[in-house]
């Protein structure tokens, strides 16, 4: 076959098989019948558009080689061998299907994604006591005190590094362990999350559950180490985090499930991505999903009014009571790997939901721009934690439930609205 109106065009030129012209000619529309010239047969007019009515009448033929031809030889006619080889790409499998750039992830190879994993994990553990000595200082702010100095969380991690590890002597491995597991599964944590770019350095390695079930080892791991030396406090404070954790864990399954329904993807990468291409839509399920896993973000990092940070009243600790017995570097890790997880949610909740500025490439303008935006989420949200736990007293631990069955309910209703 030939287009004859345009066979001064190098591609089209080309004969690609000649087919038995009484084939071709049953299966077309009378008005595309034709010889020009006896050169072929001529499937395009002169103004080189192609009919409308003639296209199912080109996709129904079906028609025989004039000449035999193998498949091994690339294609080529043996019967013309003065035939130019066909100028056409090979098709590869799911060469049609190829993603936007915007989803391809960054970085591609191993070593590019454990180098920036190792850089995500060292920028969030530096900022993770900023973080919470910049709450200390706004709640102060509130309460018309002076508050320590933005430096002092660096200022306590330093101080606990220092000093020489006090374990009890009944204590076991476990108890040694807890810390050590509570922190890495932290710092792995980190590595699922977008933070700067549009994609998670090892996002192929998991996404929402991977993420959950790291914070849950963690959880598991200080709650069992708690109960090793056998602490009355101890006992009570693993008992009260777990009974808090058994409700805040499905209500932030079901705020990130919603998310995953109209993203299609159970990845983060992907759903911050997806959030990018179609633009933030203010549809209700995210609204409620937000609303929801911001009451999560409350109870994970141990604010009013769930739990009281700064409290030395044993009888009203939760998180607080589980680690009495520690000390020193064990402390350290502690309190450094709480202060990561508050980041952590914070930074899920800010680019999911709000991924403005997230670059989608390295350029020193796009990274800029997006350290500057993720600063200022981080900082509202930051601002929005503050406001209430300087404005709302803490809840009797009998009353936690109801609170954690509102952001379950908030859940449960994200997800409802994604099938109407």
């Amino acid at each position: 076959m030939r287009r004859g109106a345009l066979r001064a065009h190098g591609v089209h030129g080309d004969r690609v098989l000649q087919a038995h012209d009484d084939d071709l000619q049953r299966h077309l529309s009378p008005d595309t019948r034709g010889v020009e010239g006896g050169k072929g047969l001529a499937l395009f007019p002169e103004r080189g558009e192609v009919p409308g009515g003639d296209r199912a009448d080109l996709r129904a033929v079906r028609v025989r080689p004039a000449q035999p031809w193998r498949a091994g030889s690339g294609g080529a006619d043996e019967g013309d061998p003065g035939r130019q080889p066909p100028r056409l790409s090979r098709l590869r499998a799911g060469a049609g299907h190829r993603p936007p750039a915007l989803a391809r992830r960054w970085p591609v190879s191993l070593a590019q994604s454990l180098a920036a994993a190792a850089l995500q994990a060292a920028a969030l553990l530096a900022l993770a006591p900023l973080l919470r000595s910049a709450i200390k200082k706004m709640k102060a702010a509130f309460q018309s005190r002076q508050g320590p100095p933005l430096l002092q969380g660096y200022y306590d991690l330093a101080k606990l590094l220092r000093k020489e590890p006090v374990r009890s002597e009944t204590a076991s491995w476990v108890f040694v362990a807890g810390p050590r597991v509570y922190f890495a599964t932290a710092v792995a944590a980190t590595t699922l999350v977008p933070v700067l770019f549009a994609g998670a350095p090892l996002e192929q390695a998991g996404g929402i559950l991977v993420f959950v079930g790291l914070l849950a080892l963690g959880r598991f791991a200080l709650a069992t180490a708690s109960l090793d030396t056998g602490s009355p406090f101890g006992g009570m404070g693993s008992s009260r985090e777990m009974t808090v954790a058994a409700l805040a864990e499905p209500a932030l399954m079901l705020g990130l499930f919603a998310v995953a329904l109209w993203g299609g993807s159970l990845n983060l990468g992907d759903l911050v991505r997806a959030t990018i291409s179609r633009g933030i839509s203010g549809h209700p399920s995210e609204l409620l999903a937000a609303a929801a896993l911001f009451i999560v973000l409350i109870a994970e990092a141990g604010r009013v009014p769930v739990d009281n940070p700064a409290t030395h009243l044993e009888l009203t600790m939760i998180h607080e009571a589980m680690v009495l017995e520690y000390a020193g570097p064990d402390l350290a890790l502690v309190e450094w790997a709480s202060a990561l997880k508050e980041l952590l949610f914070m930074t899920v909740l800010a680019n999911l939901f709000l991924p403005l500025g997230l670059a989608v490439s390295v350029s020193p303008i796009a990274v800029g721009l997006a350290v500057a935006l993720y600063a200022g989420k981080v900082f509202l949200l930051a601002v929005a934690v503050t406001v209430v736990e300087a404005t709302n007293a803490k809840l009797r631990f009998f009353r936690v439930p109801e609170l954690m069955a509102v952001s379950l309910g908030l859940g449960f209703l994200a997800l409802a609205l994604r099938f109407l």
